[in-house]
């Protein structure tokens, strides 16, 4: 049977499921229960300070989260709520008392007569073994072979020999991980009744009820992870900084943890080493109240986390949120997708499962003497059914911004889209603030129409892109227009021999052949075949994502990788 031995020579066995360590006598629905008060130290010890239990034969000791004073395994320091395996002679110190685990002696019997248990808890007597004794590797090896003079007959197989999937329960987990995340095998509630005497337990049962449902619910139906920010980025103002954004996430066994705002953490290691920026869920006991005994119980209990940065890769429930593999000055990576040495990597960071889609919004932007007879604005059915296929084809949900006139303030969109035939012009009140909507990673299509002079529009918008110190380049093979969504070599829509059929910098887009009319099918009197549009449409979605990606890079990994 384990034990746990302290530094004067006292031995406390422990219970085969669990036990709980702490100060005074053991209450209503305590487990079993040590009492180390007496030993020297002891009043440094919580009431209900740790449990220690069995897991699928691994011993472990999870820390209670009203243990008000630090608790160490060997020299691990564990917080409130967490839990460390247990080794045998381990030294284990609560507040100021030393105790040292010894774990069970166990042999096990090679013998018939041995007894082993089911998956069912029954026990089961094997009969003794009829196989002939083992023959020697070595004996083998020396003995000189039998002659044979003609080839043994082959042994037909045996009929009783398993077949490889009669194992398959002993390839069951042991325990559901939902309900090692929770900790708990049942449920209990208060059962409310006139003369119920409330008192802390009772308070305990009814709040740990609704928390325990709440997290059963939140992992069973969504899942743990990031559920919005905790990004890390380089501090740009202090060298080898980095900033962790506010956010919320859930960790493993379904605990909320919140940062409400930026924190900043300084690396300290050397060039090679791989730290690891990580998230940290932990209980503070606060508003204390001092009782008739003169003791201080606290009144309140405050959910907060940490943010750390270690050397050790992070277990479970510690939360991942960036890694790095030092090498200079610490730097935001060029590609997330691809992060070097020296750069914060992004890619393990886990995510909630289930989760609201990210919105991708379209607006319109119209000249201001289009549509003033009355007319719809141009293309704008192709707009809704690329709206519908961003939609039916990506992870996020496209919303329809409405139409923008030149110099009016542009709501918070991804992708304008600007169709003409003509010539045109934005004013400086235009160019500044399509410059500013340019500025945050938003991106401005501009779609020459077939109908009109394709020649004089294409002109006027590299006017604009003149006036915003722009120069527009044509869009190559490695361009992610052609690989944000949908896999294209070249833009899909053919053009003129020779013709640059599409070109872009700086998040302006301009394209030369009439993508806008191929998204409703082509004009009336000349319908384009049915893949034309379907090509037309899937690149009209690459736009769309691209736009969204540049405006937040991070999505790359987590809605596209």
């Amino acid at each position: 049977m384990a034990s746990l031995v302290s530094l004067d020579g006292t031995s406390f066995e422990l219970a085969e499921a669990e036990t709980l360590v702490g100060r005074g006598g053991r209450e209503y629905n305590d487990p079993p229960k040590v009492d180390v008060g007496p030993l020297e130290g002891g009043a440094t010890v919580s009431h209900h300070h740790a449990r220690i239990f069995r897991r699928n034969g691994q011993w472990y000791l999870r820390v209670e989260p009203s243990a008000r004073n630090p608790t160490l395994v060997g020299d691990k320091l564990i917080p409130g709520g967490e839990e460390a395996p247990l080794v045998d002679n381990i030294r284990i110190k609560m507040g100021e008392v030393v105790l040292v685990f010894h774990g069970p002696s166990e042999a096990v019997l090679q013998s018939p007569e041995m007894t082993m248990a089911d998956g069912n808890g029954l026990t089961l007597t094997p009969t003794a073994s009829r196989e002939p004794p083992p023959v020697s590797l070595a004996a083998s090896l020396v003995a000189e072979p039998p002659a044979v003079t003609e080839a043994p007959p082959k042994e037909k197989p045996s009929v009783s020999a398993p077949r490889p999937s009669d194992n398959w329960p002993a390839r069951l987990p042991g325990r559901p991980v939902t309900l090692t995340a929770l900790g708990v095998t049942e449920f209990k509630r208060v059962n409310p009744f006139r003369g119920l005497m409330i008192d802390e337990e009772a308070w305990a049962d009814a709040h740990d009820y609704h928390r325990i449902q709440g997290r059963l619910h939140l992992l069973t139906a969504h899942g743990w992870g990031i559920i919005e920010g905790l990004e890390v980025l380089a501090d740009p103002h202090v060298p080898n900084t980095v900033l962790v954004r506010p956010g919320v996430a859930f960790d493993f066994q379904g605990r909320p943890m919140i940062v409400g705002q930026e924190r900043r953490l300084t690396l300290s290691a050397s060039d090679g080493a791989t730290l690891y920026v990580v998230l940290r869920w932990r209980e503070e006991l606060t508003a204390p109240q001092r009782f008739w005994n003169d003791l201080d119980e606290y009144t309140r209990v405050v959910e907060r986390c940490d943010t750390l940065i270690q050397e050790a890769p992070p277990a479970q429930p510690v939360l991942e949120l960036a890694r790095l593999k030092v090498a200079g000055p610490v730097r935001n990576a060029g590609d997330p997708l691809n992060p070097g040495a020296g750069e914060i990597d992004l890619r393990f960071r886990e995510r909630l499962s289930v989760r609201p889609r990210p919105d991708l919004a379209v607006a319109q932007l119209v000249a201001g003497d289009e549509s003033s007879d009355g007319k719809p604005p141009r293309h704008i059915l192709g707009l809704r059914y690329l709206l519908r296929e961003i939609g039916q084809t990506t992870g996020y949900r496209a919303r329809w911004a409405g139409i923008v006139r030149p110099g009016e303030p542009i709501p918070p969109v991804s992708l304008l889209y600007f169709s003409g035939s003509g010539k045109f012009s934005f004013d400086d009140a235009a160019i500044e603030s399509l410059r500013q909507f340019l500025g945050t990673g938003g991106v401005l299509l501009l779609d020459t129409c077939a109908e009109g002079s394709a020649g004089d529009f294409v002109g006027a918008s590299e006017a604009a892109a003149k006036k915003l110190s722009l120069g527009l380049q044509p869009v190559n093979r490695a361009h992610p227009m052609l690989s944000a969504r949908h896999v294209f070599s070249e833009p899909p829509l053919p053009g003129k021999k020779d013709q640059t059929t599409l070109a872009e910098d700086g998040g302006l887009v301009l394209s030369t052949v009439d993508y806008g009319c191929a998204w409703q099918g082509g004009p009336a009197d000349k319908p384009l075949p049915r893949e034309t549009v379907r090509a037309a449409l899937e690149f009209g979605v690459n736009v769309a994502v691209f736009a969204r990606q540049r405006q937040r890079p991070l999505e790359i990994i987590e809605l596209e990788a």
